[in-house]
């Protein structure tokens, strides 16, 4: 027994609580996803981005960049132009290649902001 009376090594790894946002396998921390996932270039750009708003989980804006994401939860991601709808698949340890970023997610949908050509012709 160690000498806080609690038993274990002194120093061991613990287990994550279940639940937590570090569980293998369950939950991780939006921030973390989206830097892993590469939508954004660094973790704290990722963590302005979901405090700004520009996160929405399952159709509900997030305001804090720890909250956890499942499996199957749908991000929408608004960046200076465009929209994009992804489902979350899965979860990396750390970042990876581009290849690895994008097996994490499946894009549903995307809403790029390009000019109306129609309207331009019906000016000319």
């Amino acid at each position: 027994m160690s000498r806080n009376g609690r038993g274990g090594a002194r120093g061991a790894p613990q287990e994550p609580a279940p639940g937590s946002a570090e569980e293998p396998g369950g939950a991780r921390r939006l921030d973390k996803w989206l830097f892993a996932a590469r939508w954004f270039r660094t973790r704290s750009a990722a963590a302005e981005a979901v405090a700004s708003g520009a996160v929405r989980r399952n159709g509900v804006r997030c305001e804090k960049p720890g909250q956890t994401l499942q499996p199957g939860d749908v991000l929408t991601i608004r960046r200076a132009r465009d929209v994009a709808l992804i489902r979350v698949l899965a979860f990396a340890e750390r970042r990876g290649g581009a290849g690895e970023a994008q097996a994490l997610y499946q894009e549903i949908g995307s809403d790029h902001a390009e000019p109306d050509l129609a309207s331009k012709d019906a000016r000319a």
